[in-house]
């Protein structure tokens, strides 16, 4: 690297890559040395990396931000932790009722790219989320579960509904109520390790 530039220095590339670029691809061959030598000595880049990047018509933008990743997480988890082939075929319809429940946002962009991602890339993608929790985590789950069903069991169902919906909803009710009419509350079972 020349001894006066640094690759943060102003008189470095980098921005103006992208117009250097195009002008080197229309170049004659000629041309096209002149300018590879000038990008050497401004940048200090080794000379077949410099072909390189000024070869590349655009960096390639990343397809599926934090916010896909977040998205797909909440999918998955409301599918009931389908593997990635399952979750590819389910992704129509959980999107449309999770939208239409407000679990999800109404964000076009969003669904195209949850809708367009593989299976291979949904496995992927979910990797981290899969991996078996610490026990912190898992008591925090329990705890987050165990109040859960209680709020259920004292839920109020609103007069307003139809028959339907409030049938549903007595059903799942019942579901988390015992025989003597007390939220049954999941625990360790035994012979975990907890004492």
């Amino acid at each position: 690297m020349p001894q006066n530039v640094t690759r943060d220095s102003p008189d470095a590339l980098p921005g103006d890559l992208q117009a250097i670029g195009a002008r080197y691809r229309i170049a004659t061959r000629a041309e096209k040395s002149r300018i590879l030598d000038e990008v050497v000595r401004r940048t200090g880049y080794h000379r077949k990396h410099a072909v390189r990047l000024l070869r590349r018509k655009r960096a390639p933008l990343p397809l599926y931000d934090a916010s896909v990743g977040e998205a797909l997480v909440h999918v998955w988890r409301a599918s009931g932790r389908a593997c990635g082939k399952r979750l590819k075929a389910l992704m129509p319809e959980l999107l449309e009722a999770m939208e239409r429940d407000g679990r999800l946002p109404r964000d076009p962009l969003l669904r195209t790219r949850l809708l367009r991602m593989s299976a291979a890339t949904i496995d992927r993608r979910l990797a981290p989320a899969r991996r078996k929790p610490t026990v912190d985590e898992a008591v925090r789950n329990l705890e987050a579960i165990q109040a859960a069903l209680v709020e259920l069991a004292q839920f109020s169902i609103p007069a307003d509904l139809s028959p339907e919906e409030r049938e549903r909803l007595e059903g799942l009710r019942r579901q988390c109520l015992d025989k003597a009419g007390q939220p049954i509350v999941p625990s360790w079972p035994k012979g975990s390790g907890d004492g």
